[in-house]
C-alpha cells in the first residue's frame, strides 16, 4: 500500500467513529423535544392512575425526570412487588441501580422525609419513547391485580 493510499485509510480509520456519533448526537438533538414530550405523557398518564389506587404513594419530587416514577405501596415489600411485577413482563427497580445490593430503606426517601416502610416498599419505574400508553394501562391493571393479591 503506497503512503497516500495508507494516508487516507488511517484518516477515515480515525475520523469515522467522529462523524457517526456526531450524526447519531444531531439526530438525538433533533428528537429530543418530540420524545421528551411524549415521556412526559406518558409520565403524567402513569402518575394520575397511579393516584387512584387506594394505598399508592407518590415519591416523585415536582420538577423530576420526566423519565422516572416513583411510588410506594406500604403493604407491600419492594421486593415482593418487584418479583410479582417481573413475573407479569414489567421489568421494573426496587432500588436505584447504586443500592441494588442493599436491604436499607431508600436513604433518598428517608433524605426526603418519608418513613422507613415508606423508603422501604418503593418502587422506580423507567420510561422511554418506546413505551406506549396501552404499556401504562396494562402495568396499572397488573399493579391493581398485584395489590388485590398480596396487599
Amino acid at each position: 500500500m503506497n503512503k497516500k493510499r495508507l494516508f487516507i485509510f488511517l484518516l477515515l480509520w480515525i475520523t469515522m467513529p467522529n462523524m457517526v456519533f456526531a450524526k447519531t448526537l444531531r439526530i438525538a438533538l433533533e428528537n429530543e423535544k418530540k420524545y421528551h414530550d411524549y415521556v412526559q405523557k406518558l409520565q403524567t398518564l402513569l402518575l394520575n392512575q397511579l393516584k387512584e389506587i387506594d394505598g399508592v404513594e407518590i415519591n416523585n419530587p415536582e420538577n423530576n425526570l420526566c423519565s422516572i416514577v416513583n411510588f410506594s405501596y406500604e403493604s407491600i415489600p419492594s421486593e415482593v412487588m418487584q418479583n410479582a411485577l417481573n413475573r407479569m413482563g414489567f421489568m421494573i427497580s426496587a432500588r436505584s441501580t447504586c443500592e441494588s445490593k442493599s436491604n436499607n430503606p431508600s436513604y433518598v426517601l428517608k433524605a426526603m422525609g418519608y418513613s422507613d416502610r415508606r423508603a422501604s416498599s418503593c418502587i422506580r419505574i423507567s420510561l422511554s419513547y418506546h413505551n406506549t400508553e396501552e404499556d401504562i394501562l396494562d402495568f396499572i391493571k397488573a399493579l391493581k391485580e398485584i395489590i388485590s393479591h398480596y396487599g
